[in-house]
């Protein structure tokens, strides 16, 4: 309630924005400080309101810039579905096209094998004591042996173009460790006995690539576990495992040469083989003493142990074995391996240059022409002297024997000796370098 009476209209106006202000004066300048108190507290809220909403239009702004953002996202997002779904029906006419490739050459692989078993129906019927291998002399006017070699062509052919739709690192070698930091990968390849765990000690030992934990063969490979026993072979073709080894790692390997398999090699620039050879007197030796006297033959696979302890009951003595050994070495198709040994696909190792050359390893002095040679190939440096020194004798199958070269010359018997003399040993001596 106004406790003063307005004497004029100033005075009135200001007595009505008192009621309206819901205010109380007890003179005029009572109720102007009070008026001005109210005007500066709208103005207050006013501006904390302008402000406010300064705030929100800012607010506004950047929501409309990241919603223009989302938009944009997902127009890329929309545009990178559009293309997979273009690669996709790209790879479904891809393998529609090895699907029908396959379809052929199972076609022809299966009219050729029916020839074969014509060939050797006429064969049979017209001399039923020849064998397969009797029958394709060197005029081969049958035409059997080409035959034969087309179909080990067929086989090739369908496992490489399998490969280049279904051979993968995760499906071909499961369950490997990390690769190494080299770029390449290496083959360890080798006839059997001949060095194989020689070269893939020496590759560890160059550092740079891993163990995949595979040993591989022509038609197959075989996971290793850490105390050297195998898995069951499962059945893939060089072909596939060649075409899915990744780069950082090495294998032991025992594969033929074929002509399809060398070129799919090639075409890979992280391809790298090293092949060993060795003396076949030797390996009679090696043999010997692998299957009959080293206990990791044994526990390689179930059969080995079994294989072992029969094949001491048959042949009882030292010279025996080696006479039995000498008598199938030459017919177990170690010619198969042969064509490696000028292949450009790969660096030829001797085995008795590379033992004899880590056998006199002394100190950092020593000269290491070989280990050079495949340190370059390999594209890895040399590793010390020391380190060369600890490769022999920690291999897989390394035996406890120290002289490894042309140690057949104090184990065998004359008899023996003699048998040396047969032409398809000599050829087998002849074929890999060694003189007779």
């Amino acid at each position: 309630m106004t406790q003063w009476s307005p004497s004029s209209d100033a005075e009135r106006e200001v007595v009505a924005a008192l009621a309206h202000a819901k205010l109380d004066a007890v003179s005029f300048e009572d109720a102007i400080n009070k008026l001005v108190n109210v005007y500066y507290g709208f103005r207050s809220a006013y501006d904390a309101s302008v402000k406010e909403k300064t705030a929100l239009v800012g607010q506004l702004a950047t929501t409309d810039s990241e919603r223009e953002g989302y938009r944009l996202s997902y127009e890329v997002v929309v545009e990178e579905r559009g293309e997979l779904i273009r690669k996709l029906s790209s790879l479904e006419a891809e393998r529609d096209g090895y699907r029908q490739s396959y379809e052929a050459v199972m076609g022809e692989r299966g009219a050729l094998r029916e020839k074969v078993a014509q060939l050797e129906a006429q064969l049979g019927a017209s001399q039923p004591e020849m064998t397969r291998s009797d029958a394709a002399p060197a005029t081969d006017t049958t035409g059997l042996r080409d035959i034969l070699h087309s179909l080990g062509r067929i086989e090739t052919a369908t496992s490489l173009a399998a490969a280049a739709g279904l051979a993968s690192p995760d499906t071909v070698f499961p369950g490997r460790p990390q690769p190494g930091c080299a770029s390449n990968y290496v083959i360890c390849n080798s006839i059997p006995k001949a060095g194989t765990y020689l070269i893939t000690e020496l590759v560890k030992a160059l550092g740079g690539h891993t163990d995949i934990g595979y040993h591989t063969y022509s038609n197959s490979l075989a996971r290793r576990s850490d105390n050297g026993v195998f898995d069951a072979e499962r059945r893939l073709g060089s072909g596939l495992w060649a075409r899915a080894l990744p780069a950082g790692y090495y294998c032991a390997s025992h594969v033929e040469y074929d002509g399809l398999l060398e070129l799919a090699l090639m075409q890979r620039p992280e391809h790298k083989m090293l092949f060993i050879i060795r003396d076949p007197r030797d390996l009679v030796i090696s043999w010997v003493d692998f299957v009959y006297s080293s206990a990791s033959y044994k526990k390689m696979r179930r059969w080995n142990a079994y294989s072992s302890t029969m094949g001491a009951a048959s042949y009882p003595d030292d010279e025996s074995r080696i006479a039995s050994s000498i008598d199938s070495l030459s017919h177990t198709g170690l010619d198969g391996y042969y064509p490696w040994i000028d292949s450009p696909a790969c660096c030829v190792i001797r085995f008795e240059d590379l033992y004899s050359e880590l056998s006199g390893i002394v100190d950092a002095r020593a000269t290491t022409p070989h280990v050079d040679r495949i340190c370059a190939y390999l594209e890895r440096p040399r590793p010390s002297a020391e380190r060369l020194k600890g490769i022999l004798g920690s291999g897989l199958t390394a035996s406890s024997r120290r002289e490894k070269v042309e140690v057949y010359k104090s184990r065998m018997s004359r008899a023996n000796l003699a048998k040396l003399n047969d032409p398809a040993f000599q050829k087998l001596i002849i074929e890999l370098g060694y003189d007779p």
